[in-house]
Formats: structure tokens, C-alpha cells, sequence
């Protein structure tokens, strides 16, 4: 049975955490205690709980003596400061309040996605020590090569700052937004601004379009991880769904204390992206599937169609021109006509960004083609002409 470590300041109890225990082998200690790294040796879990008053320096020792461990924490999570610093160190957050389904979902897949497995645990501990000395090994192998590097350059200097030269000009071929408080899963555009939205805090941040500046932080009843703008009546709404639910909550903005209807297109059909244009709502499902339905008064939807993409599994869609454009779990962007879908172009991302780049969505205005990187928590932006 896989195992879930949790870690408590107090002795308060988390009824809200009963199923989830009952569901794993649990072991609760609560602090003080000694030597927490050695009860994580002992016990080896899949994954790690922390209570949100455990201090910063327990949990910072933890992630680095087990990098291979998913983190999260649970809690109100209403000090930014400390806040910040969790993010930094790539903890999942559980904010409360939150529903016992939610929370076993949220668990579901950490399991799933864990290299902390039972059969790989031992593995991952000696890959962790064996990368721990390499870092100190190549920073002596560093710290020697920028000495010599250094004199090197005082006798190259001009033809070192002419390469550097044409490398800043090489690099403005993209831009980077840095999203410090956030980690992205969609965007949409709203008038002069666009919405990104965080998955683990259930936030959507509004961005300035001109200068790419948070203007404001948003906080929806429910969780999600997809969102969509929608204009209605000279009305401005914001859809939000996520692929745990088959429903899609909407909001008028920019009021995010309840939604004013709640959407269900198809009966257990879970909602992995979506994007409205022009009264349609595309929906994809995490089964290669994209659906169109037309939104008629009060939100009502209609299905008008539905396709199986059979090429690539896309993660995200966004309409733009009389074209779909999807991403694919590959950083492949595939532009297909509409409403037949035949491809009409296949943009490697690695050509403009490089292989290392996880992006998880995709959006673009008359200027700019956006992609939201969860694991760097950055937005790239490169011009749209690479798509059109």
C-alpha cells in the first residue's frame, strides 16, 4: 500500500483528512520531534503532508536531502511571505476550505506522478546523495574554470563582447514573464488584460497586455485548472473547470464569490481544456476528444459536434482566425483548419525555446503567441508569426 507521511506542528485534527488516511498507510507525527529526516528514511513514503505552521526550515531540509519526494501543504495559507517561500520550493498547496473529494483527487495524482514509488524509493535516495556530491564537485570544477575563463577574456575581449553582442540580439526573439506566486495551467484574454490561472491555490491573476505587470489576484469559489473569457450582452465572463469535474462554473466578472450558473455539457466528461469563440465553446477531454457546442441564452450549450483526434494527444485548444490551434503533450502546436481539421501546419516549440520547456497551454492576440510554463512558473512570448 503506498504511504503518506504527515507531518503536524499542533495536535489539531484534520477530519477533512480521514478519507484520504483511511485510503493510504498514514503515519502522523506531530512536532517536536527528532531527526525528521531519519522517520522519513524509516518510513519511505510516496509522498509527504505538511501543516502549515511546520516552520520553513524543517520542510527546506526535507526537500533537499529528498528531491524525488512530491511535497504539499495544507492549511488557510494566508501569510503571502511565507507563502512565497513554499512556492519557491515547489510544494503542492491545499487551501481550506477544500472537500474531502477534492483532496483525494489532488493525492490520486501526486501518487500517480511520484518517483518516490516503494520499488524505486531506494534508487532515488542514492541518485539524490550521488547528485548532491556532483554539485559540489563541479562547483571546485567551476569556480577554477571562471578564473581561467577570466584571463582568457582579457586577451579576447573584443571578440568575446561582439559574440555577446549578437547573442542579447538573438535572444529578444522571445520574452519571458517570470510568475513568482504562481503556478500556471491556462490563460485567457479579457479587453486590455489577460487571466492566468493557478491550479494549486485556486487563484486567477490578472495581467496588464501591454506590460505584462499582475494589476490583481482573484479567488473563485471552486478549484479549477482551465479557464475561458466569454462576452455576452456587452457582459464580460469568466468559465473555469478542471478534469476532476464535468462541470463548468461561470462567473460574471469580476465577481468570483459564487458563480451565477453552473454548465453541464456531457455527463462524465472531464473537462482537461476548453476555450470559447464566437458563441462556441470547444471542449477537450483527456480521451483525444474535441467537442463544439453553441451557447445559446442563460448558457444553455448545444452540442454541435464532436471529433476524436487521432495524430497527437492535445492538453490544450484556443481558436484564433478561423483556425484551431492545439498543443500537444510533446511541445508540438498543430494549426488545423475548421470545422474539417485537416492540418495545415506542425510548429516544433523546441526550435524557438529548446527541449527543456514543460508548457502546458497556449493562447494569441494580434501581436503575440503566449505559453505558460508550470515548471519554470514563467508565461513565453514570441510573435504570432511563427503561427500564421
Amino acid at each position: 500500500m503506498e504511504k503518506i507521511l504527515f507531518i503536524n506542528s499542533t495536535k489539531t485534527e484534520f477530519t477533512i483528512l480521514q478519507g484520504l488516511f483511511n485510503k493510504y498507510q498514514t503515519k502522523v507525527i506531530t512536532l517536536p520531534v527528532k531527526d525528521v529526516e531519519k522517520i522519513v528514511l524509516d518510513f519511505q513514503p510516496q509522498t509527504i503532508l505538511f501543516e502549515e505552521n511546520v516552520p520553513i526550515k524543517i520542510i527546506k531540509k526535507i526537500v533537499n536531502k529528498y528531491p524525488f519526494i512530491p511535497l504539499s501543504i495544507i492549511g488557510e495559507l494566508n501569510d503571502p511571505v511565507k507563502l512565497e517561500k513554499i512556492l519557491d520550493l515547489g510544494l503542492n498547496t491545499i487551501k481550506i476550505p477544500a472537500t474531502e473529494k477534492e483532496i483525494e483527487t489532488i493525492f490520486s495524482n501526486i501518487m500517480w506522478f511520484s518517483l518516490s514509488k516503494p520499488n524505486l524509493w531506494q534508487q532515488e535516495v542514492e541518485l539524490a546523495g550521488l547528485e548532491k556530491r556532483n554539485k559540489k564537485f563541479f562547483l571546485g570544477i567551476k569556480i577554477i574554470t571562471t578564473i581561467l575563463f577570466a584571463t582568457i577574456l582579457v586577451v579576447f575581449i573584443t571578440n568575446i563582447y561582439n559574440i555577446s553582442l549578437a547573442k542579447k540580439v538573438e535572444s529578444k526573439m522571445f520574452f519571458e514573464i517570470s510568475l513568482p506566486y504562481v503556478t500556471p495551467s491556462d490563460i485567457t484574454f479579457l479587453d486590455n488584460t489577460y487571466m492566468v490561472s493557478d491550479w494549486s491555490i485556486k487563484n486567477i491573476f490578472k495581467h496588464d497586455v501591454s506590460t505584462d505587470e499582475i494589476l490583481q489576484m482573484y479567488v473563485p469559489e471552486h478549484k479549477f485548472g482551465t479557464i475561458t473569457s466569454y462576452v455576452y450582452d456587452k457582459e464580460n465572463y469568466i468559465f473555469t473547470s478542471s478534469n476532476f469535474v464535468d462541470k463548468i462554473y461561470v462567473y460574471k466578472y469580476p465577481d468570483f464569490d459564487s458563480p451565477v450558473k453552473e454548465i453541464l455539457p456531457l455527463k462524465d466528461v472531464a473537462i482537461l481544456a476548453m476555450n470559447v469563440y464566437n458563441n462556441t465553446l470547444f471542449i477537450l477531454d483527456n480521451e483525444k476528444k474535441l467537442y463544439s457546442f453553441k451557447i445559446q441564452e442563460n448558457f444553455d450549450t448545444v452540442l454541435n459536434a464532436s471529433f476524436t483526434l487521432k495524430e497527437f494527444f492535445p492538453i490544450d485548444t484556443f481558436f484564433y482566425n478561423n483556425h484551431i490551434y492545439f498543443l500537444d503533450n510533446k511541445n508540438l502546436v498543430y494549426k488545423l483548419s475548421y470545422p474539417d481539421l485537416k492540418t495545415v501546419s506542425i510548429i516544433r516549440l523546441s526550435q524557438y525555446f529548446g527541449e527543456d520547456k514543460h508548457f502546458v497551454s497556449l493562447a494569441m492576440n494580434d501581436i503575440w503567441f503566449y505559453l505558460l510554463n508550470d515548471r519554470d512558473k514563467k508565461i513565453y512570448k514570441i510573435s504570432n508569426k511563427i503561427l500564421l
